[in-house]
C-alpha cells in the first residue's frame, strides 16, 4: 500500500514523496513467514521541460518532465524469525540502503489519443550488512483514450511494462536467483470526477527471466485513489 503526495511549489517543479506499507507472506519448506512494517520513503524532484497539453492552438500536445531523487533508509531491514535467524532481504520492509534514483516521462496527445511513456532508474547502494540489491530500470508505454461521459472523464489504456534488476550481491558477492527481467502486458481505466480519481490496473507476464529461471512472475493487478487538494 503506498500513501503519495505531489506538491507544485514551482510552476515546473514538482515534488513527489512516497510511503510503502509492505505486507510480505512467503513459504519456505512448508513453513510460513509473515512479515509487515513501513518501507523505504522516497522523495523525487521533477522538473517540467516543456507542456503543451492544455495548449487550444496545437493539434500534437506533448508533455515531457525529467526528476531524480533518493530513497531513504526509513524501513526496518533486520527482522529475525522466532528461531533467531535474518530473514529472507526480500522479506524485511526496508532495504537498508539510500538509493538514488533518475527518472524521465513523456506524452503525446492528439485529439482524443495518446502515447504515454516513463522510465525510472534506481542505483542501488549496500546497507549496514554490506547486500545491496541490484540497480533496476523499469519503464512502460500505453496507448489511451480521452472520452468524457457527463461529469466523468474516462481515460481507457493498452500498453506494455518491463521491469529489469541486476542480481543482488551480499559482502560483495552475487547472490543466486536474484535479478532477471519481466514484461507485462497491461490494460486499465482511469475515471475523473471533480477532484477525485481512481485507476485500476491488470498486467499479465509476457516474458520473464527472474532468477536464473526459478522464479514465475504471476498476473498483478493495482488499485489507485487520488484527490486533489
Amino acid at each position: 500500500i503506498d500513501l503519495m503526495a505531489r506538491f507544485y511549489p514551482w510552476q515546473r517543479v514538482q515534488i513527489l514523496a512516497l510511503a510503502p506499507y509492505h505486507d510480505f507472506q512467503r513459504t519456505e519448506h512448508g513453513l510460513p513467514i509473515h512479515t509487515q512494517g513501513i518501507g523505504d520513503v522516497s522523495v523525487l524532484a521533477n522538473y517540467i521541460v516543456f507542456d503543451s497539453g492544455d495548449s487550444l492552438r496545437r493539434s500534437w500536445r506533448h508533455t515531457l518532465t525529467l526528476g531524480g531523487g533518493l530513497k531513504l533508509p526509513t524501513g526496518k531491514h533486520t527482522l529475525y524469525n522466532t528461531e533467531g535467524e535474518l530473514i529472507h532481504p526480500n522479506m524485511q520492509p526496508g532495504t537498508g540502503s539510500t538509493d538514488f534514483m533518475i527518472s524521465a516521462a513523456y506524452t503525446l496527445r492528439k485529439g482524443a489519443w495518446g502515447l504515454s511513456t516513463d522510465g525510472i532508474a534506481r542505483l542501488n547502494t549496500a546497507n549496514s550488512d554490506e547486500y545491496r540489491f541490484g540497480n533496476r530500470l523499469s519503464g512502460s508505454a500505453k496507448i489511451f483514450y480521452w472520452n468524457k461521459i457527463g461529469p466523468f472523464t474516462l481515460l481507457p489504456n493498452l500498453g506494455v511494462f518491463s521491469d529489469y534488476a541486476q542480481p543482488n550481491r551480499d559482502k560483495g558477492e552475487t547472490v543466486d536467483n536474484t535479478g532477471g527481467l519481466v514484461t507485462l502486458a497491461t490494460s486499465g481505466l482511469e475515471v475523473y470526477t471533480g477532484r477525485f480519481s481512481i485507476g485500476f490496473t491488470y498486467q499479465i507476464p509476457v516474458y520473464e527471466n527472474l532468477g536464473d529461471g526459478a522464479i514465475d512472475a504471476r498476473n498483478r493487478w493495482m488499485a489507485t485513489i487520488n484527490y486533489i487538494f
